[in-house]
Order: structure tokens, then C-alpha cells, then sequence
């Protein structure tokens, strides 16, 4: 009796591994009427430049600059989702700035953008997404960095999956969280990313699926991860890192060179929690709210 009564324990032992590796989980955005998070983005880039010229003896090449750029935004984040009524978001935007050096120069300088001390309100209604600011005009190139964080929703997989699954993620939501709004980047490239569920972490105190990214922006493989807060159904870190590349001509036979390395983090602390409301999209989950649509691989 007691060796059969052993049996069974160590068959639940080792069937346990095993039952958490299947438990299956649902990353859907939720809706949380008085949710505060207290955000801070971070982008830094490194340039090295080269001048190409094509002389008698064929081409050739000179460094010209080194180029050291750094944006920062911090900002508060409340969120508006009443029972039955639209969801807004309002953010109060503590320092925007860009930091990067002069041509020829190691010093370094902070200029503000134009969301630098502005409030911005973000509405998802049945006509779609809405951005506004009574604080002044936003740059073009800023309202859609503004827009990102929300975008990285995008990513996450149609229903429920256990760790180890794997999709295509959407590349031009990865392709524009990792090159930004600025229009002095390069056109946002496309195309599929592979995506998969790595495991179950813990980040401040919260139980998150960390989620794995991979896709080539034409200089080379670019890797992410996003932290998704499972009860809370709230992004609350996602961060990218890779190389950059581009070139441009000056004229007829000579053009610039441009590699580098460059890499984005965002981090989103839950303040205060609110009260549910249930889920962020109801009857569309395939779409996010910008719009833009995943696939599954299996």
C-alpha cells in the first residue's frame, strides 16, 4: 500500500512540469477604467559615416563623422474606459527631448521636441483612433512615436497559447517602434517577424508572458522581447536592439555611407490599477487599434 501510494506521488511530480508547460493563456489587451502608468522610453542610436567616391583608380572611402543620438520621453499615462463607453487615454508628458552631438564635435546637446510639457489625449472610439493636443501643434514625426507604445499591441497572438508557441508578427509595427517617427530615418520596412511566447517571468511583482521577436530590417537581425502583465493585461516593458544602415548621394559618383547600432526600451509602471471593464477590443481581436493585423504561424 504505501509503495503504491509513493507511485502516485511521484506520478504527480513528474506530470506537474508537464501540466504547467500545457496551461494555456489568453494575452488580450484589457480595459481599465482609472489605470495609471508612470512610462519612460529611451532611444539611443550610434552612427559611424563614410564618404565613398569613385576617383580614376576606382572608389574610395573616408570616415567623416561619428553621430551619438539619445531621445527620452517620460510621462504620466491615465487611461479612461468607462462600462459601455470609449477609451481614452491621457498623457502628461514630463520631458521629451532629443540629445545628439554636432558634426565634428563630441559635445553633446538636449534640445526639447514638440511633445516636451505637452498633455495629449488618445481616444479609441467606434470611428476609429484619435490623437489631439491643447497644448500646441505636435510634430508629425513626434504624434507618431506618440502613437507606438499603443501599436505594440499589434504583436500580441490571436487567442489563447501556451509557452513555446510561435507566429508572424506584423513587421511594420516592429520596423516603426525600432526606426521611429523621425523623417530623417529611413522609409519603415515591412514584412513578417517571427514571434514566440519564451516563458512565464515576474517584473515588478507582476506575472508577465515574455514575448521573443526576430526580423531583419536590411542591415542585419534585429532582436525584441515584450513583457505582457497577464492578470492586468497591460505591456509594461518592451526592448530592441540591433544594427542600422543606410546611404545616400550627394551627387554623380559619390555618396555617404551610414552604419551603425541602435537600440529602443520602453518601460510602463502600474501606478494604480482601476477597475476592470472588461477587454480593450470587443469582437476584434484579430485587428489592432490601429488597425493592423497578425498571423498566426501555429
Amino acid at each position: 500500500m504505501l509503495r503504491s501510494f509513493s507511485g502516485v506521488l511521484l506520478l504527480a511530480a513528474l506530470a506537474l512540469p508537464r501540466a504547467e508547460a500545457e496551461e494555456v493563456f489568453s494575452l488580450q489587451r484589457k480595459r481599465w477604467n482609472g489605470q495609471k502608468l508612470a512610462v519612460e522610453e529611451r532611444t539611443r542610436t550610434e552612427i559611424d559615416a563614410k564618404a565613398r567616391v569613385a576617383g580614376p583608380a576606382g572608389w574610395s572611402s573616408a570616415r567623416t563623422e561619428d553621430r551619438s543620438e539619445r531621445e527620452t520621453r517620460l510621462y504620466q499615462q491615465d487611461m479612461t474606459a468607462p462600462i459601455g463607453g470609449d477609451v481614452g487615454l491621457r498623457r502628461v508628458y514630463e520631458k521629451a527631448t532629443i540629445t545628439s552631438d554636432e558634426v565634428g564635435s563630441t559635445k553633446m546637446e538636449e534640445r526639447p521636441t514638440s511633445l516636451h510639457a505637452k498633455t495629449l489625449s488618445i481616444t479609441f472610439g467606434r470611428l476609429g483612433v484619435r490623437v489631439d493636443s491643447k497644448d500646441g501643434k505636435i510634430a508629425a514625426e513626434d504624434a507618431g512615436d506618440a502613437r507606438i507604445p499603443e501599436k505594440l499591441y499589434e504583436l500580441l497572438p490571436d487567442g489563447p497559447v501556451a509557452v513555446g508557441a510561435k507566429w508572424d508578427a506584423d513587421g511594420a509595427v516592429l520596423s516603426e517602434a525600432f526606426l521611429g517617427g523621425r523623417g530623417s530615418r529611413r522609409p519603415h520596412a515591412g514584412g513578417a517577424a517571427k514571434a514566440a511566447f519564451r516563458r512565464i517571468a515576474t517584473v515588478d511583482g507582476r506575472r508577465c508572458a515574455e514575448l521573443g521577436f526576430e526580423i531583419d530590417l536590411g542591415a542585419g537581425p534585429v532582436a525584441a522581447f515584450l513583457h505582457f502583465a497577464l492578470e492586468e493585461g497591460t505591456i509594461v516593458a518592451f526592448e530592441m536592439s540591433g544594427p542600422v544602415s543606410g546611404e545616400r548621394g550627394l551627387w554623380p559618383g559619390a555618396s555617404v555611407e551610414a552604419k551603425g547600432k541602435r537600440s529602443v526600451r520602453y518601460h510602463a509602471r502600474i501606478v494604480e490599477r482601476g477597475e476592470s471593464t472588461g477587454l480593450f477590443e470587443e469582437g476584434g481581436a484579430r485587428r489592432g487599434p490601429f488597425g493592423g493585423r497578425r498571423r498566426d504561424r501555429g
